[in-house]
């Protein structure tokens, strides 16, 4: 009696109320181990909130290579708050994400419901994502409304209604470039019942309103930054981020695009400082799977090939590394989804720092042939270029290298140098403030240890399969079609990027979801097994 009364209270205002109540409490509770502070590429979805509002852009480049949707759902938080404004509305985020995927959960089952609520905030790494600043958790709250919007879409299916699908998956791309694999979500009009005319309208409806948007939001760029794309860095990210970075298969000896780019390396970058004074080499620069080298290719193909060129020839290079390494870039490329999948995700405990007495620390410094440098953070070669940053069409921006050890950033106008220093003074203020206190070690430890006592992603992918066959409800059939958009966009992602977990964990709840109806399905089914038994009844399964 006691969980029939506990399921009729999750269907009902109060229950949604004690849902919201119980994941902020959560939240609250993980945020004296993780104080909010910047995640992957934090400082940046801050500076272009900040440049949106610029007409012009110091940084086009920037502008082009993320898109709107995180720094739209997390800079107001900063600019009308700070880092304490912006912790209290992550932790809404994260209550908001674990309300969509009940309600996803609610037309298919009570008792799903309520035991997909439990068992995500009982994971650390769900509420983990929500304590850093990037595109990661608007990503994870995203994806939890547009699996809301496919199950109960496919209980009444409509064109229109599959407008609204596509019209969330467009949201998610320009959260997530790399969520443009998401539009095979195109088959799921094709999998539910109905005649084939409806289930092809829906499909064309889905595609045309994910498309009209992007295509707008492409052509918004050409008009602003003269450039029809929907993010630049596509082409340079798969193959050839992981084809340098990490498997470092790029080389001159691959075909003619390698060695034109081996040659323009030479002339761009190891003719010129910093690469001069601290003495890299052809065969350091390709064999040393620098982030910092990696991002100097952009410069690269800017300079030689052209602004209008979209990297094109980057991707070139990345497509003749992977046919001449074939199986050692496909092994990487398993490798990273099945890291993705199986892998706890742990937390450091961020503290807050304390700058020295004098404000300054001395910088360590190494020799190069017989000359004192700074010593390149970060384990790197080569001191942080940022050339990627800097990139413009009209080549207004540039680094001076005349001193090596004091690099400076020059601006063919005034205004692009005060605006310039204005952007830095207010990313740098949001990001002093965050973390605004120390976290708790022990606390950070045991939620740790929690998440890699718990089953991996994988296990819950698995266990959703029976689902597939046992139950025949169009509900069943949209969270797998979205459970299996999922492990299509982390896959996508493994072309051009190391295993990251951030990457594939705002689909985790989802993948919990469907685990827990592959369990209450194989429970149906036993039930059944079970009344037939005792009763003599035939095994019926259900619709």
């Amino acid at each position: 009696m006691e969980w029939v009364g506990f399921k009729r209270l999750a269907f009902s205002r109060t229950g949604a109320v004690a849902l919201v109540g119980a994941a902020l409490a959560v939240y609250a509770v993980q945020s004296v181990a993780w104080p909010l502070t910047s995640g992957r590429d934090g400082a940046n979805y801050l500076s272009y909130y900040v440049q949106m509002w610029h007409g012009r852009a110091v940084y086009p480049e920037l502008m082009l290579l993320r898109t709107p949707v995180a720094p739209v759902l997390l800079g107001p938080l900063f600019q009308l708050g700070g880092s304490a404004l912006a912790e209290v509305g992550l932790g809404f985020y994260f209550a908001a994400s674990v309300v969509a995927i009940a309600a996803a959960a609610a037309p298919i089952a009570r008792s799903l419901a309520v035991a997909a609520a439990l068992v995500i905030l009982a994971y650390p790494s769900n509420g983990a994502l929500f304590h850093q600043y990037s595109s990661d958790p608007v990503n994870a709250l995203a994806f939890a409304v547009l699996l809301l919007a496919a199950v109960h879409v496919a209980r009444r299916p409509t064109a229109a209604r599959f407008a609204l699908v596509g019209a969330l998956i467009a949201v998610l791309v320009l959260v997530r470039p790399v969520n443009q694999a998401l539009l095979v979500l195109v088959v799921l009009p094709l999998v539910l019942a109905g005649s084939w005319r409806s289930r092809l309208l829906g499909a064309a409806a889905l595609f045309l309103s994910a498309g009209v948007l992007l295509v707008g939001w492409a052509a918004y760029n050409l008009l602003r930054y003269d450039d029809f794309t929907i993010a630049r860095s596509g082409a340079a990210q798969i193959p050839l981020n992981r084809a340098f970075r990490v498997e470092r298969i790029v080389s001159p000896d691959n075909g003619p695009v390698s060695r034109e780019l081996a040659a323009l390396v030479r002339r761009h970058l190891l003719a010129e400082d910093p690469y001069r004074s601290y003495g890299i080499t052809e065969d350091q620069f390709f064999s040393s799977g620098s982030s910092r080298m990696y991002y100097d290719l952009l410069f690269v193909s800017n300079q030689a090939w052209g602004w209008h060129s979209d990297y094109r020839g980057l991707r070139t290079v990345g497509v003749e590394a992977v046919r001449a390494h074939p199986r050692a870039y496909a092994r990487a490329v398993a490798r990273t989804v099945w890291g993705e999948l199986v892998e706890p995700y742990s937390l450091r405990s961020p503290q807050r720092s304390h700058p020295a007495a004098d404000g300054t620390q001395p910088p360590e410094t190494i020799v190069v042939h017989g000359r004192r440098l700074p010593k390149p953070t970060e384990g790197e070669l080569i001191p942080g270029r940022q050339l990627w940053l800097l990139a413009t069409p009209d080549n207004r921006i540039w680094t001076d290298w005349t001193d090596v050890s004091h690099p400076v950033v020059r601006f063919r106008y005034a205004r692009d140098r005060e605006k310039a220093a204005a952007l830095e003074r207010q990313v740098s203020r949001w990001q002093r403030d965050a973390p605004n206190r120390s976290g708790s070690d022990r606390l950070a430890s045991a939620l740790n240890t929690i998440s890699s006592a718990l089953p991996p992603a994988l296990f819950w992918v698995l266990l959703g399969l029976p689902s597939l066959i046992l139950w025949r409800r169009p509900e069943v059939r949209a969270l797998a079609a979205v459970t299996g958009a999922a492990l299509v966009v982390i896959v996508v992602t493994a072309l051009g990027e190391p295993t990251t977990l951030e990457f594939a964990l705002p689909f985790q709840p989802v993948f919990i979801l469907f685990g827990l109806t592959g369990v209450l399905a194989i429970g149906r089914l036993l039930r059944s097994v079970t009344r037939h038994w005792q009763q003599g009844a035939p095994i019926r399964r259900r619709s």
